[in-house]
C-alpha cells in the first residue's frame, strides 16, 4: 500500500525546492520557453518566449484558455472568434512583452471594442480609434487616453505592449502594426492582478491570432530553452520533464515495470556535467529505447538546432537524432556513438509547427548515456549552458477570489408600476453591490435590488441612487443601452456556470435581452417598468417562466449596475477584476416550488436539466417481472400510475399511498411485449404530474443497463464501477503489434484491473475482434473507441461487427464534438449508434466547453468530461475537481451516471504524469461528487509510486463498488474542514464514511456521528481509532484518503 504524502524532488544542483509544485511553478514561463533576442529605443534587454499560440490545435484551447462564458467563443480555421473575456492560464512576468493579432469582426456596437487587458491595464482597438484606460487605487476616475482613428473592421492589427519595472510602479510602451501609440509610467498600485493576461471584445465580435509572451530578462541569458537540460531535477525516479519514446505502454516494450526502471534512469557514475545523466539500455529483449524532451518553443521558417552530449558503453553503436515538430514531422540524423562523451546535433531548417521536441532512439543491443541537451535557434549550437528556466523565479499571488453565496427566491407579486414600494416587502433583497475589481470594493453609490416570483413571472426590481440630473440614458433596445446608466443582469438557468441569459434596462425604460449561447436574436415577451426621483431611479422586470428554457431549479445568477456618475460599474457576485459574465463567480439561487415552471424542449435534443419527478429505474427492461418506477414528490398524496402503450391504450393502471420524497414504485412488465411504453403519473389534486418513458426488450446475454436511481452501469443486473485506463490500438493489424496488445491487456489484468478502454481504428474490426476475445478470456471488460474523428459511416461497421460481443461495456462514439463537429452531425451519429447496438450504454466526451451545454444534454447513456491535472503548470487536484462535479451535478439532473477521464500517462501531451497522492485523490474526490467512474488517458504510468496508486485505486473502490452505489438511506456526515471531502454509505447494516483530502496541506479533521458510534476501523490502512463524544478526529496528510467502517456500541 502507498503512503500518501507530498511528493518530493530530489534537486542536485540548485537551491532545494519544497515540492514539485513549487519546481513547476517557479519555471512556468519556461515550460515551452525559446530565446528570441531583440531591441528597442527603451529596452536593450533580452526576451525569451515564455508562451505562443497560433490557435492551430483546437483541442489545446481549454488547456491554454479559460473564457468567461464558454459559449461565446471558439477556434475557426486557426482563428479565435468571440466576443467577453478570455483569460489566459499562462502568467505573465512583470517584466514582459505581449504581441497579439485583433481583428473587428462585426459592426455589432460602435460602443465596443477589443484587445488585451494587462495586469488590469486595457489596450484596445474600437471603431473609432485606439484606447489605453486603467485605474489606480485611491482615485475615483479611470486613467487613460483615447487616439482618434478610423479602424478597419475585417483587418487585423498587431497589438504589442512592454511592461517593465521602475523602481515600485511600471513603465509601459504599445505598439500597433510597428507605431508607437502610447508611452506611459505608473507608479500608483493599479487596479489588477500583475500576471493575468485577458483577450478582451466587449460588446463586438473579434477575432484574435498569434498570442506571444515574452519575459525581458537583463543581461544575458541562456540560448537552451529545454528544461532540466542535465537531468539534475528527479520526479519519482525520473527525469523531470523528459519523457520515454515508448511509455504509452510500458508492458509493449519492456515487459514489467521493473524492466522498464532498470534499462531506463538515472546514472551517478557518469556525468558530462553536473551530478548524473540518463543511462537507456537495449538488447535481445528489448529492441528500441530512447527518450524525448518537452516542447521547446520554435519560430516558423527559421532554422533551430538540438545538440546533446552522448556517450556508450562500446564503439560504434548506431542511434537516431529525432526532433518531433510537435503534433507534425519528425526530421531523423543516423549517428555513430563511441565511448568518449561526444556531441551531437541535428538542424530542422524549416520548421513548420511553433513547439519541438528533442531526442534519441536506440534499436541496437547497448547501453547510452546521455547529458546536457539543448535547444536553441540558429544552424550552429553554441557552448552548452543549462536553460534560464531551471533557476527559480518568483511569481505573483493568483487572485484572491472570495466564495459564492446561496439564496433562496421568495415568492410574491408586485404592483409592477415603475415604483418600489411594500408589496415588494418578501422579496430577497440584495443591496451589497461591489465595485468589479481585485478588491471588490462596495459601490460608492449604494444599489438595491429585490428579487420575487409567481408562478408565471420572475420579477426583478431596482432600485440606483444617484442624482438624476447626472443620468446618461442611450435611448433604444439596443446594445448601445450598456454603455450608459443600466441595471444589467445574468441568469443562468441550468445552474450549471456554463452559459446565462444577460438583460440590460435603463431609467427610461429601454431594454435589451441577450440569448443562452450569446443570442442576439433572441426576443423574449418581457416588460419593464421605470420611474426617476431626485436621487435615485428604479426598475421593475418582469420575465415570463415561459420564455426561458429552464433546465434546474437551482439556478446562478449576477446582478450588475453600470453607474456612469460615479464611473463604476459594480455587481453582486464577486468576480474579482474579472467581467461581470464571469459564470464561475455567481451566486446560486434556489426557486420555490412552482408548478407551471416551464421545461426545456427536446426538440433540439436536449434533456431537461432539473431533479426529474418521474423516471425508470432502468434504462431499459428485459425479463424482469416488474419495473421499477421512481417519483419523488413535495409531499405525501395518493398517486395514479398508467401504463400506456404508444397507441394510447392503458395496460395497467393502479393506486397508491405514497409518501413526501422518493418513492419506488413497481409496475409488473412481465405479460407485456416488447416496446417503448409511457408511465403516467397523476393524483386527484393536481392531475397529471409527470410521464416517462418504459422500454422492454426482448433478452441479450450481454447486455448492460443504466441504473438511474443508483446513477450507475448494470452488469449482470449488478452495479458496476469501470476504472479504465485506455489503450491504444492504433497498427493492430500487424500481427507483432496485436501480440504485444494482448500481453498489455494480460499485463492489466494480473494487475487487477477489470475494465480497460479501448480505441482502434474502424478499418480493423477483425483484429479488434481478436483482441476483444482475448480480454473477455481474461475477464476484462471493455469500453469501445472507435478512435479518432470518423463519420458514422466508418463507425458503422465497426458496430456491426462488435455490437453482440460480450467483452463489450460501453461505447464511446464521440469525443469533444465542441471543439470541432457539427451538433446535427452528432446527434445523428449518436442515434446511429443506438439503433446499431441498443443493449449497450453510448455517450460522448466532452471538455469543460461542452458541460453542459448543448452537447451535454444529447440522447446520451452516459456523460464523461475530461479536464486534466496535468494539462498546464500548477493546476491542483481541487481546480480539476471543479469540472467534475459540474458534470456530476448535472448527472444528478439527468439521471445520468457521470465519468471523467484523468490524467493517467499522457506524456505525449503533458509536461509530467500526476503523482501517486494525486492519482489518488482526484480519483476519490471524483467518486465522493458523484462520478460513477473513470477513465485513464493515455497509457501506463511510468513512474514507480504512480503505477502503485494506478493498482491501488482499482483494487480499492473495486471493493467499495457495493458501498459506493447503495440505496440505503444513512445520514450524511461531513468534516469541520471543507477541504475534506465524504460521502457517507449503508451497506450490509454497516456505516461507511469515504473521504479524501483535496488540500495541498495536512488537515485535521472532526467529524460529528451519530449517536451510538464508539470506533471507527480505517480500511485499508490496518489501524482503528476511538470515536469521543461522538466525534471521530483524524489527521490527513496533504491529497490523502481515509475510508472507515463505524462501529457501534455492542
Amino acid at each position: 500500500m502507498i503512503q500518501s504524502r507530498q511528493r518530493k524532488i530530489n534537486i542536485t544542483r540548485r537551491s532545494p525546492l519544497r515540492n514539485p509544485f513549487e519546481f513547476c511553478i517557479a519555471t512556468w514561463f519556461v515550460i515551452i520557453s525559446m530565446l528570441c533576442v531583440t531591441t528597442s529605443s527603451l529596452w536593450a534587454d533580452s526576451q525569451t518566449r515564455v508562451f505562443q499560440d497560433d490557435f492551430g490545435t483546437v483541442e489545446l484551447f481549454i488547456e491554454y484558455y479559460k473564457p468567461s462564458n464558454t459559449n461565446h467563443w471558439a477556434v475557426r480555421d486557426d482563428v479565435l472568434v468571440g466576443f467577453g473575456g478570455v483569460d489566459v492560464n499562462t502568467p505573465v512576468p512583470e517584466n514582459c512583452r505581449v504581441e497579439l493579432d485583433v481583428c473587428l469582426r462585426k459592426d455589432m456596437n460602435k460602443d465596443g471594442f477589443s484587445g488585451l487587458r494587462l495586469g488590469g491595464v486595457n489596450f484596445l482597438i474600437r471603431p473609432d480609434g485606439l484606447w489605453y484606460a486603467y485605474r489606480v487605487e485611491g482615485v475615483e476616475k479611470a486613467i487613460g487616453q483615447m487616439s482618434r482613428m478610423d479602424m478597419t473592421y475585417g483587418k487585423f492589427y498587431r497589438l504589442a505592449v512592454t511592461r517593465k519595472v521602475v523602481d515600485n510602479g511600471f513603465v509601459f510602451t504599445w505598439d500597433v502594426d510597428g507605431k508607437r501609440i502610447a508611452e506611459f509610467t505608473q507608479m500608483s498600485k493599479i487596479q489588477g492582478q500583475a500576471s493575468q493576461l485577458t483577450l478582451v471584445a466587449h460588446r463586438i465580435e473579434s477575432q484574435f491570432d498569434n498570442l506571444a509572451i515574452h519575459q525581458i530578462i537583463a543581461g544575458h541569458i541562456s540560448p537552451n530553452t529545454i528544461l532540466n537540460s542535465s537531468f539534475e531535477y528527479v520526479w519519482d525516479g525520473l527525469p523531470a520533464y523528459w519523457k520515454n519514446y515508448n511509455t504509452r505502454e510500458v508492458s509493449r516494450e519492456f515487459g514489467s515495470h521493473d524492466v522498464f526502471w532498470q534499462m531506463n534512469r538515472l546514472d551517478a557514475t557518469q556525468a558530462h556535467s553536473g551530478k548524473q545523466s540518463l543511462r537507456i539500455q537495449t538488447n535481445d529483449q528489448v529492441t528500441r529505447n530512447g527518450f524525448s524532451s518537452h516542447n521547446s518553443p520554435v519560430s516558423m521558417g527559421h532554422p533551430f538546432t538540438f545538440s546533446i552530449w552522448l556517450k556508450a558503453d562500446q564503439p560504434n553503436i548506431p542511434a537516431t537524432l529525432i526532433v518531433w515538430e510537435t503534433y507534425g514531422k519528425h526530421t531523423r540524423k543516423p549517428i555513430v556513438v563511441g565511448t568518449q562523451w561526444q556531441r551531437f546535433s541535428l538542424t530542422v531548417d524549416d520548421p513548420k509547427k511553433t513547439t519541438a521536441r528533442g531526442g534519441l532512439q536506440l534499436k541496437t543491443p547497448a547501453v547510452i548515456w546521455a547529458d546536457d541537451a539543448q535547444m536553441q535557434v540558429g544552424s550552429i549550437p553554441t557552448d552548452y549552458e543549462p536553460a534560464s528556466g531551471d533557476v527559480v523565479f518568483t511569481q505573483d499571488e493568483q487572485p484572491n477570489l472570495q466564495p459564492t453565496r446561496s439564496y433562496a427566491l421568495a415568492q410574491g407579486k408586485p404592483t409592477f408600476d415603475g415604483n418600489i414600494g411594500d408589496d415588494w416587502r418578501n422579496a430577497l433583497v440584495l443591496d451589497d453591490f461591489r465595485i468589479a475589481g481585485p478588491d471588490m470594493k462596495p459601490s460608492r453609490e449604494k444599489t438595491v435590488a429585490r428579487l420575487l416570483a409567481d408562478e408565471d413571472y420572475l420579477y426583478i426590481g431596482y432600485t440606483c441612487y444617484t442624482q438624476a440630473q447626472k443620468l446618461k440614458v442611450i435611448s433604444g433596445d439596443t446594445l448601445k443601452l450598456f454603455a450608459g446608466d443600466c441595471a444589467d443582469f445574468f441568469i443562468d438557468t441550468a445552474g450549471t456556470r456554463m452559459d446565462s441569459y444577460h438583460f440590460g434596462v435603463n431609467p427610461d425604460g429601454g431594454k435589451k435581452a441577450i440569448g443562452r449561447n450569446g443570442n442576439l436574436a433572441w426576443q423574449p415577451d418581457w416588460q419593464v417598468r421605470t420611474s426617476r426621483h431626485a436621487d435615485r431611479w428604479e426598475a421593475e422586470i418582469r420575465i415570463p417562466f415561459e420564455s426561458l428554457d429552464i433546465f434546474s431549479r437551482k439556478w446562478t445568477f449576477n446582478l450588475g449596475r453600470n453607474n456612469s456618475h460615479a464611473n463604476e460599474v459594480s455587481c453582486t457576485a464577486r468576480v474579482g477584476a474579472n467581467a461581470f459574465a464571469m459564470l464561475s463567480q455567481f451566486d446560486t439561487l434556489t426557486l420555490p416550488a412552482l408548478s407551471k415552471l416551464n421545461v426545456a424542449s427536446s426538440e433540439t435534443a436536449m434533456e431537461q436539466f432539473f431533479e426529474p419527478m418521474v423516471y425508470t429505474q432502468r434504462s431499459y427492461y428485459m425479463s424482469e417481472a416488474q419495473a421499477m418506477i421512481i417519483v419523488n414528490l413535495p409531499s405525501a398524496t395518493v398517486l395514479q400510475l398508467d401504463l400506456n402503450a404508444s397507441d394510447g391504450k392503458t395496460l395497467w393502471s393502479e393506486k397508491m399511498q405514497v409518501k413526501a420524497g422518493k418513492n419506488r414504485l413497481a409496475i409488473p412488465i412481465e405479460e407485456i411485449e416488447d416496446g417503448r411504453f409511457t408511465v403516467q403519473v397523476s393524483d386527484s389534486h393536481n392531475g397529471v404530474l409527470g410521464k416517462t418513458v418504459l422500454i422492454k426488450r426482448s433478452p441479450h446475454a450481454n447486455a448492460v443497463q443504466v441504473d438511474h436511481d443508483r446513477n450507475c452501469l448494470l452488469v449482470e443486473g449488478k452495479p458496476y464501477l469501470p476504472v479504465a485506463p485506455l489503450t491504444d490500438l492504433r497498427r493492430v493489424n500487424l500481427p507483432d503489434i496485436r501480440s504485444q496488445i494482448k500481453y498489455t491487456i494480460q499485463y492489466y489484468a494480473d494487475a487487477g484491473f477489470k475494465t480497460l478502454m479501448l480505441g482502434g481504428k474502424p478499418q480493423h474490426a477483425s483484429e479488434v475482434r481478436e483482441v476483444l476475445d482475448h480480454a473477455h478470456g481474461l475477464g476484462i471488460k471493455v469500453v469501445m473507441w472507435p478512435w479518432g474523428r470518423a463519420g458514422w459511416q466508418v463507425s458503422q461497421k465497426f458496430v456491426e461487427a462488435l455490437q453482440d460481443h460480450p467483452a463489450i461495456l460501453a461505447w464511446l462514439a464521440v469525443d469533444e464534438p465542441e471543439l470541432w463537429a457539427q451538433e446535427q452531425d452528432v446527434i445523428q451519429t449518436i442515434n446511429h449508434f443506438r439503433e446499431q447496438d441498443p443493449y449497450h450504454p453510448i455517450f460522448m466526451n466532452n471538455s469543460r466547453m461542452g458541460v453542459p451545454s448543448r452537447y451535454a444534454g444529447l440522447n446520451t447513456d452516459l456523460l464523461s468530461i475530461d479536464d486534466y491535472l496535468t494539462n498546464r503548470v500548477g493546476r491542483t487536484v481541487a481546480d480539476t475537481l471543479e469540472s467534475i462535479k459540474m458534470m456530476c451535478d448535472v448527472s444528478q439532473q439527468t439521471r445520468k451516471p457521470s465519468f471523467a477521464f484523468h490524467s493517467g500517462n499522457n506524456l505525449h501531451n503533458h509536461y509530467r504524469e500526476p503523482f501517486a497522492n494525486e492519482q489518488i485523490a482526484q480519483t476519490y474526490g471524483g467518486i465522493i461528487y458523484g462520478m460513477a467512474g473513470c477513465w485513464y488517458f493515455l497509457g501506463m504510468p511510468s513512474t514507480r509510486e504512480h503505477w502503485q496508486a494506478y493498482k491501488q485505486v482499482n483494487q480499492e473502490l473495486l471493493s467499495l463498488t457495493d458501498v459506493i452505489f447503495s440505496s440505503d438511506q444513512v445520514m450524511a456526515i461531513k468534516s469541520t474542514d471543507d477541504s475534506v471531502l465524504t460521502m457517507t454509505r449503508k451497506y450490509a447494516g454497516r456505516t461507511y464514511l469515504i473521504t479524501v483530502n483535496i488540500a495541498d496541506r495536512p488537515v485535521l479533521a472532526n467529524f460529528q456521528l451519530p449517536g451510538g458510534n464508539a470506533s471507527a476501523k480505517v480500511l485499508f490502512e490496518d489501524r482503528s481509532l476511538t470515536v469521543k463524544n461522538g466525534i471521530l478526529q483524524d489527521t490527513y496528510e496533504a491529497l490523502q484518503r481515509h475510508v472507515y467502517v463505524l462501529e457501534a456500541n455492542r
